[in-house]
Formats: structure tokens, sequence, C-alpha cells
């Protein structure tokens, strides 16, 4: 077999780039065929992110904002921080229109399956691991450790002469008050 040099091999003809373009209202909007690795994963993990409530993975926010992340980063549409201000708002104006549906539908479904399945697998793995022991433990020590070390930084700062004193102080009192009884 012979071997290819990496640089003498030509990537862009094995991807299709082609942008799908939808039109919606009049206004055409593109769809990016492609998502790069680091889009995925920034989509990936803001989704869970902020669908993080007490440790616990909501599953409407899941779909949420990985409905509204595939909006944002597939789709030409620039959105302000105003206009992703409410979150929940711009979710309900998208779906309502049947512009998440629509961008939806011009993606590769398996590309949003594995999405899909990255999520639910992270899910799955922090579910398992807050319910091990391992967690458990780890939990305590962390919270256990600052108390810890609060106490043996009040105990460094005892002056052992000054206990003494009171000791050797309270011992002559109650040795008199024992004498004089």
């Amino acid at each position: 077999m012979g071997l290819i040099n990496y640089k003498d091999i030509d990537f862009n003809k094995s991807i299709n780039k082609e942008n799908k373009i939808i039109n919606f209202n009049g206004s055409e909007i593109q769809v990016v065929n492609y998502l790069s690795s680091q889009d995925k994963y920034d989509l990936i993990m803001v989704t869970l992110q902020k669908s993080k409530e007490n440790n616990v993975y909501n599953p409407y926010l899941i779909d949420l904002y990985f409905k509204l992340n595939i909006v944002y980063l597939y789709t030409n549409i620039v959105f302000t921080a105003e206009d992703r201000a409410d979150e929940g708002g711009l979710y309900d104006t998208l779906k309502r229109s049947g512009l998440i549906d629509a961008v939806i539908s011009v993606i590769d479904k398996n590309e949003l399956l594995e999405l899909q399945k990255y999520i639910d697998e992270i899910i799955n793995f922090n579910h398992n691991y807050f319910n091990s022991i391992g967690f458990v433990v780890s939990d305590f020590t962390n919270q256990v450790g600052p108390i810890i070390s609060k106490i043996g930084s009040l105990v460094k700062a005892i002056d052992l002469e000054k206990v003494n004193s009171a000791m050797t102080m309270l011992n002559n009192k109650l040795s008199q008050g024992v004498a004089e009884e």
C-alpha cells in the first residue's frame, strides 16, 4: 500500500459545503450544512449549562436551549444581546412562527441525532455520577474540607502560654476552694 501525504488530500471536495436557503416570510435565511466540531461542542455544553437547575437537567429547558442554539449556530440570523435577554420569549416567537421547525427540517437528521445522543450521554453520566458513592464522598470532602481548614487556623491561633497560665490559675482557684472546705 502506497502512502499519501495528508497535505496532498483535497478535503474541500469531500464535504458538501453548500448552505441551504430557507425563504421564510420574505427573508432568505441560510442554514449551514456542516457545523465545526468546536461549534458542536459549544452547542452541547451551552445547552446543558443553561438547562441545569439544582444539579438536575430540566428536560423542557434542554429542548428549548437545544433548538435555540441550533438556530443561533446553524443560521445566518444575528441576534443581539437584547434579543437574547428573554430566551424563553424568543423561543416562543421562533417556535410559533415555524422558524425553528423550518431550520431543523433542512439540517441532516444524523447530525441532529448525533448532537442529541451526546447530550443524552452527558446527562446519563452526570446522573450516574451524582448518585454514586464517589460523588457523595467527594462532595462531603469538599464541604468538610473548608471547615477543617478553619478549625486548623483557629487551633494555630491559640496562645498556649495563655492557656497554660489560665489552667494554672484555675487549678490554684480550685485548690483553694477545696482547701477552704
